[in-house]
């Protein structure tokens, strides 16, 4: 890409500028910027890329984009988010390449690593990195894109992001995974959670299919549509048997049995179907598949077997852990922490996880002021802990052999600091 054309994606005027000067990819952090990346300076919460600049255009040897003036060699704009986003949007419509784009309360990072790994068995395929699935990380990935197709994630907080990202990616197909309790402090109830993932159709391409959760979305309208159901009431249906599922006739693996596991699954088969890979292929992706971990992690250490679930935590996603672990034999330990971003109802909701949890574990353990509401309606051996370090010098002496140990919480609660008092890092799958 040329200067000049990121000068016209962006409406920018360029200051000591050459319009025909190549860049070779874009950065927003001037640590690892590669020499011909251009630099966006981003302001954060915590930090200002326009305190970098100088740094960014040494290491890359290219002009960067920013927002404040008195720089030479560079893009300036009004928004350099904006910009990026504007910049992306536009290699997207000038590139041939096609969309897949993942949303939804949970199981999305999942969902796009077996899609993505599908896809790979017959095609060139980009899958985008580790969690760049926002107004940030998705035009990046999208700017990186040299293949036919792209698997990307769309993640949001706030209502008016899923319609900007769909605007960025716009997609060929679009996947709900699921709609629940997540982010409410931004999206206000569920409903508005599915509103706005919903949006991802907002500026979907003509022809774009959507390939949908019907078990958590219901009925959906739309042009061209794919409802998959685990409970017989979808296009397509799965039949989910421990740890395999039957989806049109033919049996895949999956590689946890879960339920939650069997969703990401199908969803993921039926877009590999939906673009011709044969049925023995999807499933080498499948088992091939490099899931990301602290989700449904299972780890076998000294007779006890953990369960690292703790990327992140709401009131949906915990159940269905909590499921998972009810299907063990030996004492089933739920060690579990604050759900964050659940708005005005956060403390109704984390009462109902510990009336849940009833039937699902033996003992229930709990760590964080919000999930101390958990430890309260839990009836049965239970312990609470304030401080992570607690509660897992706690567990290092209780644990014993035969356990089955469930971690899950929000991210910011730090659970990996458990997991490493506690097992070791090799993961089993």
């Amino acid at each position: 890409m040329r200067v000049f054309d990121v000068l016209q994606a962006t409406g920018g005027k360029g200051v000591d500028i050459y319009l025909d000067e190549k860049v070779n990819g874009f950065s927003v952090d001037s640590r690892t910027i590669k020499p011909g990346e251009m630099f966006f300076a981003l302001k954060g919460e915590r930090f200002d890329g326009h305190d970098f600049v100088e740094e960014a255009q040494l290491r890359s040897g290219k002009p960067a984009c920013v927002e404040r003036k008195g720089f030479k060699n560079v893009i300036l704009v009004p928004d350099t988010l904006k910009a990026l986003g504007d910049l992306a949007g536009y290699y997207r419509r000038t590139s041939g390449f096609e969309v897949i784009a993942i949303t939804g309360s949970c199981g999305k990072t999942t969902t796009k690593a077996l899609t993505g790994s599908i896809l790979k068995r017959r095609f060139a395929v980009y899958v985008a990195e580790r969690n760049y699935n926002n107004l940030v990380g998705v035009p990046l990935s999208i700017l990186k894109v040299k293949e036919r197709y792209a698997v990307l994630e769309l993640a949001i907080n706030i209502p008016g992001e899923m319609e900007r990202l769909s605007w960025i990616s716009k997609p060929n197909v679009a996947v709900i995974t699921a709609v629940g309790p997540s982010h409410l402090e931004g999206l206000g109830t569920i409903e508005g959670v599915k509103r706005e993932k919903l949006k991802i159709l907002s500026h979907a391409a003509p022809e774009c299919l959507l390939v949908y959760n019907q078990d958590s979305l219901g009925d959906v309208a739309w042009r061209k549509k794919i409802g998959v159901s685990l409970e017989g009431k979808g296009d397509i249906n799965g039949e989910w048997r421990g740890e395999r599922i039957k989806i049109k006739g033919r049996e895949y693996p999956l590689p946890v049995p879960s339920r939650a596991m069997a969703m990401d699954v199908l969803l993921s088969v039926v877009v590999g179907l939906e673009y011709g890979i044969p049925e023995e292929e999807i499933e080498k992706g499948i088992l091939e598949a490099p899931l990301p971990p602290m989700r449904m992690e299972i780890k076998k250490e000294k007779g006890k077997t953990f369960i690292l679930d703790m990327y992140n935590a709401n009131p949906l996603s915990m159940k269905e852990a909590l499921d998972f672990l009810s299907g063990f034999s030996g004492r089933r330990i739920a060690v579990l922490g604050d759900m964050l971003e659940l708005g005005r109802d956060e403390e109704v909701f984390h009462r109902e996880i510990g009336k849940y949890t009833m039937g699902k574990a033996d003992v229930l353990l709990t760590c964080g002021k919000r999930a101390r509401r958990i430890y309260e309606e839990f009836e049965g051996e239970k312990y609470h802990f304030d401080k992570i370090e607690e509660c897992a010098s706690f567990l290092r002496e209780f644990l014993r052999e035969g356990d089955v140990v469930l971690l899950k919480a929000s991210r910011k609660m730090e659970f990996e600091r458990i997991a490493e008092e506690i097992c070791s890092t090799t993961s089993i799958h």
